[in-house]
C-alpha cells in the first residue's frame, strides 16, 4: 500500500485505472489478490473515489475500473510525509520547507538524492575548498552530471545549501574586454554589459580612453546566468556599478529586468535615449510582452521617452542596438560622466 501512495503522489491525472496502479508497484512484490485488497483499502481510506458510470471488476473484492484521485486527502498524507521525513534526516542544514508549496511528484522524485546530500553532510561536513560542479557531484551523489544537467542545482537551491557547497559557479564564463587604466580601487568599477557583438565590438575599440572597467558581451539570455561570474573573474576591490544596454523591445528590456532584480543592473540610459531618437522598425508584432519590465524600465525615463517607448511597442516596432553607428556608440561611451550613473 505504501508503494501504491507514493505512486499516487507522482500521479501527474486526476483518474487513475487499475492497469495504472499495477505500474506503480514493484513486479517482484505484486500479488493479485493482495494488490485489489489494497486498492479497495485506499477507496475506503478516502484517497480514491470510484467512478460510478465505469463499474466494479467482477472478482472479490470488487476493485472499480476507474478511481478519482482525492488530492485533498492525498496531499495531507504527503504533508505527514514530509514532517516524518524532516526527522529522518540527520544535518540540521537541510531545509524541506519549499516542499510544502510544491507538487508531491517533485518530493518523492528528488527524496534519494536528499538522502544523499544529507548522507554527505552528516558524515563530512561543510566543505572548505571550493571546487567544480563535477567534483561537488561525484562526491554527494556519485553522479559527475547531476548538478550541471540533471537538475541538482536546483535541487540544492531549494533545500537552501547550495550557497554553502561552495562550488564553482556553473555557467558559461563571461566574455568581457578590460579596460588596464581602470584597474584602480580607488577608481571604483564600472562594468558596462551590452547584448549584441557589433555593439561590442563597436566599443571595445575606445575602452581604453573609456570610463569603463570592462565592456562585457550580454548574449541575450546568457548574462544573467554568467553575471555571477564577474567578481571570480575581475577580483577588484571598490565600489560596483553594473550598467546594461541591449535592443529596445521586449525581449532585451525582459533581459535588462532580470540583470536589475538580480544585480541592480541599471540602464544604460544615454545609449538607449540615442536610441529612441531612430526610426523604429517593423517585425516585433507578435514579440511576448513584458509588463513588468517596461513599467520599471520607464522609471528611469523622461516623460516624453516613456510615451515613444510605449507607443513603439504598441505598434509591435523596435530599435535594435545596430540602430547607432559605430560612430555615435563610441561618443556616448566617451563623452558621457558615467561615474555619475546610479540606481536613483
Amino acid at each position: 500500500m505504501e508503494e501504491l501512495l507514493d505512486g499516487l503522489m507522482r500521479h501527474k491525472k486526476q483518474s487513475v485505472t487499475p492497469v495504472e496502479l499495477e505500474g506503480m508497484i514493484s513486479s517482484a512484490a505484486f500479488d493479485g489478490e493482495e494488490f485489489a485488497k489494497a486498492v479497495v483499502r485506499l477507496e475506503d481510506e478516502g484517497y480514491l473515489t470510484p467512478v460510478k458510470n465505469q463499474g466494479r471488476q467482477l472478482r472479490a473484492p470488487y476493485p472499480a475500473n476507474k478511481y478519482r484521485l482525492n488530492r485533498g486527502k492525498i496531499n495531507r498524507r504527503f504533508h505527514q510525509e514530509l514532517h516524518r521525513a524532516r526527522l529522518e534526516m540527520s544535518s540540521t542544514l537541510i531545509s524541506l520547507d519549499a516542499y510544502f508549496k510544491l507538487d508531491p511528484a517533485v518530493f518523492v522524485e528528488e527524496w534519494p538524492m536528499i538522502q544523499k546530500v544529507d548522507d554527505y553532510l552528516t558524515t563530512r561536513g561543510l566543505p572548505d575548498d571550493e571546487v567544480t560542479a563535477e567534483e561537488r557531484s561525484v562526491t554527494l551523489v556519485n553522479d559527475e552530471k547531476w548538478i550541471t544537467e540533471r537538475g541538482g542545482k536546483k535541487l540544492l537551491e531549494r533545500i537552501g545549501v547550495w550557497d554553502k557547497l561552495k562550488i564553482i559557479p556553473v555557467s558559461d564564463p563571461l566574455m568581457f574586454a578590460v579596460n588596464p587604466n581602470r584597474l584602480s580601487p580607488v577608481d571604483g568599477q564600472l562594468h558596462l554589459i551590452v547584448e549584441n557583438k557589433t555593439t561590442f565590438q563597436a566599443l571595445i575599440q575606445v575602452i581604453a580612453a573609456s570610463a569603463f572597467t570592462t565592456i562585457i558581451f550580454g548574449g541575450g539570455w546568457r548574462a544573467v546566468a554568467s553575471l555571477e561570474q564577474l567578481e571570480r573573474q575581475v577580483p577588484l576591490s571598490g565600489e560596483k556599478t553594473v550598467l546594461y544596454f541591449g535592443d529596445l523591445d521586449h525581449e532585451g528590456l525582459a533581459i535588462w529586468h532580470q540583470l536589475y532584480l538580480s544585480y541592480d543592473a541599471c540602464p544604460a540610459l544615454p545609449f538607449y535615449e540615442a536610441c529612441l531618437k531612430k526610426a523604429p522598425n517593423k517585425g516585433k508584432e507578435n514579440q511576448k510582452q513584458r509588463p513588468k519590465a517596461l513599467d520599471a524600465f520607464k522609471t528611469f525615463l523622461a516623460e516624453s521617452d516613456q510615451s515613444t517607448l510605449q507607443e513603439m511597442l504598441n505598434e509591435g516596432r523596435y530599435v535594435p542596438q545596430e540602430a547607432l553607428t559605430t560612430k555615435e556608440l563610441q561618443r556616448i561611451g566617451l563623452m558621457t560622466p558615467w561615474q555619475d550613473m546610479t540606481l536613483t
